[in-house]
């Protein structure tokens, strides 16, 4: 049971994966056809790309207990979410993307400074609680 278990959570992995790199191929494919004479996109796939994203968050709601916080937050940045972990030094977590910070130039970490708007209902004791209630909620 516990094998049979494991195998579906694997599967669904590997399909969402699936979906993300499609969509990434869509978005690569776009960029690709930029025309810096007409600053216009020769290819458009903004429709499908914004429909395979919706497919990709509908799945990682879908099955979130079921995936690892890992996976879960690795998905939301590619599409295009920035969501940060933050801890209150009071044993709470919370996850939000809605802030400020300054912006790094190069692919390298450099230092950065933050400030994050989080309402107190957004905390929770875990950080996968955390994501749960960031991933679900709909305002």
């Amino acid at each position: 049971m516990e094998k049979a278990i494991k195998k579906r959570k694997e599967i669904m992995k590997h399909s969402i994966k699936d979906i993300s790199d499609k969509r990434y191929q869509f978005i690569h494919e776009q960029e690709k056809s930029w025309d810096e004479e007409t600053d216009e996109y020769k290819v458009d796939h903004g429709l499908i790309i914004d429909k395979l994203g919706d497919e990709i968050l509908q799945n990682l709601q879908r099955h979130f207990d079921d995936l690892e916080f890992d996976f879960i937050f690795d998905e939301l940045t590619k599409l295009g979410q920035a969501p940060s972990l933050i801890y209150d030094d009071n044993g709470h977590f919370a996850i939000s993307s809605v802030g400020f910070q300054s912006v790094s130039l190069d692919d390298m970490p450099e230092d950065f400074e933050a400030t994050m708007f989080i309402e107190a209902k957004h905390f929770a004791d875990t950080p996968k609680e955390a994501l749960k209630i960031y991933i679900f909620d709909t305002e």
